[in-house]
């Protein structure tokens, strides 16, 4: 088979949570490759790959765990562990990559540029070829919160180091599956023939009947098949990692429970998963009967089902190549909060500072507003304007 570029995108949102809509994107303002050769890096004799993980689970209880901005969401425990997974690719034109998965909800700009730093100085990889993506897990606290930031920073620079000097010859292995009943867009119609999207349940008068827009429900399996140490699969799948959220308990969730799953049934592997654009894609549906089931560890089982049978009966072989990372920046225009949008986050907010209380501020809202950070980013985009850049990375693998 002819060489075939392998390409990772994840979009690194810089600045925007919670948006409420936006139009297409400006013009490309540049495309920068980073492969220059790093120095006091040893270039192996093929295609290489390593890998590392490290546990970062914070002991302590009453942190606020991310996502819908609920600060009453607060920890009372742990039920499974948080973890920096690193995965590095060197090819034998002296490139490496280094890139992380956290198991978090988001990670700010701002801290992965001084995680990059930290990690480029101590492992002599260029800043630009060290990325991280969060799974977008909600039943974690914020990664540059407290503890987290000093246990994320040191985890991601002892896992570097790891990766890397556990690199082995590799082979590559590509496949994908069709999954079923494990994500939905959250855009359906209506028996009144209107739309709705995902307010947490709050649409009074109308029940989902159909799906207005199709999931894209392939899971992708990439396998370096190396010649020492443990096999390392990156699994890829797109569905928001957020059915334990509301049991008060720090856990990896679907993500975790695949990667448990999946390393129990395959234990000569180690694993990775990185999540692909879950924006609007949900693991369970408003249309109960199409759901496969609401908890988090059957869902992450069956996701590493998937996993193990693709790439068991159907993997593909593809030449590895040049290691590449590209990064490429553009800006976008984002809406400004249309007036019932304002009126609405208005009621929210009245709602939300007698009460604290999420459901009822959004029952107050219509269901419009469904937390406290929506209302703050409404409130930033007012001030800073309509612009706003945005940064894509991809790291490719061959021509």
């Amino acid at each position: 088979m002819k060489k075939m570029a392998l390409i990772l995108c994840f979009a690194m949102l810089l600045g925007l949570f919670g948006c409420t809509g936006g139009d297409a994107p400006a013009t490309t303002t540049g495309t920068v490759p980073a492969t220059t050769a790093q120095t006091g890096l040893a270039t192996p004799d093929a295609f290489s790959v390593g890998y590392a993980r490290e546990d970062v689970t914070p002991t302590e209880e009453g942190m606020i765990l991310d996502g819908w901005g609920d600060s009453n969401r607060r920890s009372e425990g742990v039920k499974d562990p948080i973890c920096v997974t690193c995965v590095s690719l060197s090819d034998t034109e002296g490139n490496t990559a280094l890139f992380y998965t956290l198991d978090f909800c988001s990670v700010q700009k701002s801290y992965t540029n001084t995680v990059r730093k930290a990690v480029s100085k101590e492992t002599g990889v260029p800043v630009e070829n060290i990325y991280l993506v969060a799974t977008h897990n909600h039943s974690a606290p914020t990664c540059n919160a407290g503890s987290c930031s000093v246990a994320v920073q040191k985890a991601a620079i002892k896992t570097a180091k790891e990766a890397l000097e556990t690199r082995s010859a590799a082979t590559i292995e590509v496949s994908i599956a069709e999954t079923k009943g494990l994500n939905f867009v959250r855009h359906y119609l209506t028996n009144k023939g209107t739309y709705i999207g995902d307010n947490y349940g709050i649409h009074t008068g109308v029940t989902a009947i159909a799906h207005e827009t199709e999931a894209d429900n392939d899971l992708q399996v990439i396998k370096f098949d190396r010649e020492e140490g443990k096999d390392v699969v990156i699994v890829n799948f797109q569905a928001h990692p957020h059915l334990g959220a509301y049991r008060k308990m720090i856990s990896s969730d679907i993500i975790g429970a695949c990667r448990m799953e999946f390393e129990k049934k395959e234990s000569d592997c180690h694993f990775a998963y990185f999540q692909g654009a879950a924006g609007n894609l949900n693991p369970s549906s408003y249309i109960s009967s199409e759901n496969f089931t609401n908890d988090y560890m059957a869902h992450g089982k069956e996701l590493a089902r998937y996993a193990i049978s693709a790439m068991n009966n159907n993997a593909v072989t593809v030449e590895p190549g040049p290691v590449k990372v590209i990064t490429e920046t553009f800006t976008a225009t984002v809406r400004k909060p249309s007036a019932e949008y304002a009126s609405a986050a208005a009621a929210f907010m009245a709602e939300w500072n007698q009460s604290e209380n999420r459901e009822k501020a959004m029952a107050a809202s219509g269901g419009i507003v469904h937390s406290n950070l929506a209302v703050g980013n409404m409130n930033t985009r007012n001030k800073m304007g309509d612009s706003k850049d945005f940064e894509i990375c991809a790291l490719s693998i061959g021509d």
